[in-house]
């Protein structure tokens, strides 16, 4: 795909934008990208991305400039971070903790906490109990073959075709 802008170059920028409910995607080669002031990184620091998330929340700026705080250490207000969608330092995690939990937590489908990358199930630490106990088995079953132990390898080996 050619880049939009120049029709010359390969499009390596894809941009989709939502404005007034209305999907526009942008395609770009890196110099018009740069021309048109996107910023092209390859990986987006985790700042960042906090960053983004808080600027394309809804801001109920009654919520967040009710007690019209700022860091000490930086001078910063909500309404600058609200504005620059950027903390001051990293002292405005715990200054700004109540005003930017609501934005985490519409961010993060309702939690605040971080919960993994590991699949929610009921049964996960059973699982995982199984799991360890069928490697076990294979390294005893091993271990009772190289010992020429074939009336135990042969019950481990059932024993593991019941488990799997």
């Amino acid at each position: 795909m050619n880049c939009q802008s120049c029709n010359k170059n390969s499009a390596t920028i894809h941009l989709t934008e939502i404005v007034n409910g209305q999907r526009i995607e942008k395609h770009l080669c890196e110099n018009c990208a740069q021309t048109e002031g996107v910023a092209v990184n390859a990986q987006i620091p985790l700042t960042d991305l906090l960053n983004n998330l808080l600027a394309a929340q809804p801001q109920d700026k009654e919520n967040f400039n009710a007690n019209n705080i700022s860091c000490p250490s930086c001078n910063i207000d909500m309404e600058q971070i609200n504005d620059q969608s950027l903390l001051g330092c990293p002292d405005d995690y715990e200054i700004f903790d109540k005003s930017m939990d609501k934005i985490i937590e519409n961010s993060q489908d309702g939690s605040t906490v971080h919960c993994g990358k590991v699949p929610q199930t009921q049964n996960n630490e059973k699982t995982h109990e199984h799991e360890l106990e069928l490697i076990d088995m294979k390294r005893q079953l091993n271990e009772a073959v190289s010992q020429e132990r074939y009336e135990d390898a042969a019950q481990l080996r059932d024993k593991i075709s019941l488990l799997q």
